[in-house]
């Protein structure tokens, strides 16, 4: 660094020389900018960690460094062995040395870097982890103050007390309310979805179970009961905690006399039962569409429009269903062209191939798979081909086509 009689003896030679030039020639030479250290931190609430990075800008050339971060009480970086703080190296530094302090009793983070050859990064020196004390004020500035000392890499001379005061200033705590403080689940495959208001950032709350045995909750806050007990749910953002008392009371599922139905004609009807309902309950009946099957409070059930609907049996907390299905089809018309013929028995035979022998998922829809499925085991196989096969050279031969003539010629039996 220049003394001051050399830095004045300059700054003269400077101003005469300019003035010895022309106005309009008049050229001034640059200057080195001096670079400003600092502290940039990133948002965050108080209890949580945040991260502070260190920069330098620009740098002129400077091969080593030692700067001091006079940290405020509600900060504390993270620590390894001893007192030493963890550093994290920006991506430009190579080959060099950096040892990194914390003084907790006077809150200054210190950090020494040498690099033998390349010189610090023209930006990030690097950065470390710190953790805002769950006391901390929100929406209060704290100060930071970040002093650096710079080593210059040619000329050797140090760029001394190099300072720059900052402020962090903690994020305000969002005000979240949890959509229910007691619950009671009764069955094991029915989560019960728990809500926090409004809805936090992914990240900003985590959910946890004090009973996995008991009840389990998912990162999005569905529980699921595991066993009978009492299990406590917990959502924690920052320094704000909620709480969820979880009752798992497991009930035996309702047995229901159909739990599908597949029609065969509009109007028909037929009743449903359910046992195993709890003591004192009473079953209720609904259907999820009424225009295609509609169902009394007695259970009977119609059949009037072609589609799919459930009919939803509920007894306290115990449920059931039966899924009702219309799909008019020609049995073995499973091109669904309205007519049996051998290329029925070849678009079975490939559905057969694709799904059971390659694996690959069905292509066939509902009602194609009623059609297809001409012996009635609930499956598409090489024995519907064979049967729609034999029906088909039935009809050609003149005989009146008949599906349990066809099965008895080739040997196999209908359900």
């Amino acid at each position: 660094m220049l003394s001051i009689p050399s830095r004045l003896t300059a700054l003269l030679l400077a101003v005469s020389t300019a003035a010895a030039l022309p106005a309009a020639s008049a050229e001034t030479a640059p200057q080195a900018e001096t670079p400003v250290i600092t502290a940039e931190c990133t948002s965050g609430h108080p209890g949580e960690p945040i991260q502070m990075t260190l920069r330098l800008q620009p740098n002129t050339g400077f091969r080593a460094c030692g700067i001091t971060v006079k940290l405020p009480d509600i900060l504390t970086p993270e620590t390894g062995e001893g007192q030493a703080a963890v550093f994290h190296p920006g991506a430009a530094l190579t080959g060099a040395d950096a040892y990194s302090y914390f003084d907790a009793a006077s809150g200054k983070l210190s950090l020494t870097y040498a690099s033998a050859s390349d010189g610090l990064p023209e930006d990030e020196i690097g950065w470390f982890t710190l953790q805002i004390a769950e006391s901390a004020d929100a929406e209060t500035a704290y100060p930071i103050t970040v002093t650096a000392n710079l080593l210059h890499m040619n000329s050797g001379e140090t760029l001394k007390d190099l300072t720059a005061e900052q402020t962090f200033t903690p994020l305000a705590q969002t005000a979240y309310t949890l959509s229910e403080t007691a619950v009671t689940i009764h069955d094991t495959t029915k989560p019960r979805k728990l809500f926090l208001t409004p809805e936090p950032d992914a990240g900003t709350c985590t959910w946890s179970s004090n009973r996995p045995d008991i009840a389990i909750v998912t990162e999005s806050g569905s529980v699921y009961g595991i066993a009978d007990g009492t299990a406590v749910i917990t959502a924690t953002c920052g320094s704000q905690t909620f709480a969820c008392t979880v009752t798992v009371r497991l009930l035996p599922p309702l047995v229901i006399n159909y739990p599908e139905y597949i029609a065969e004609r509009k109007g028909e009807q037929f009743q449903l039962t359910v046992s195993g309902a709890e003591e004192g309950s009473t079953p209720v009946f609904t259907s999820s569409d009424p225009n295609v099957a509609s169902v009394s409070a007695s259970g009977e059930v119609m059949v009037t429009a072609i589609g799919e609907t459930d009919i939803l049996v509920t007894a306290g907390e115990q449920t059931a269903v039966c899924h009702v299905v219309y799909l008019p089809y020609l049995r073995g018309d499973a091109d669904l062209n309205e007519k049996v013929d051998a290329m029925d028995a070849q678009t079975v035979l490939n559905e057969y191939l694709e799904t059971t022998v390659l694996e690959q998922p069905p292509t066939f829809n509902k009602q194609q798979m009623l059609a297809g499925d001409t012996d009635l085991d609930g499956s598409i196989t090489t024995q519907d081909a064979m049967l729609i096969l034999q029906y088909f050279l039935n009809s050609l031969n003149g005989t009146q086509p008949d599906w349990n003539q066809a099965a008895s010629e080739i040997g196999i039996m209908i359900q």
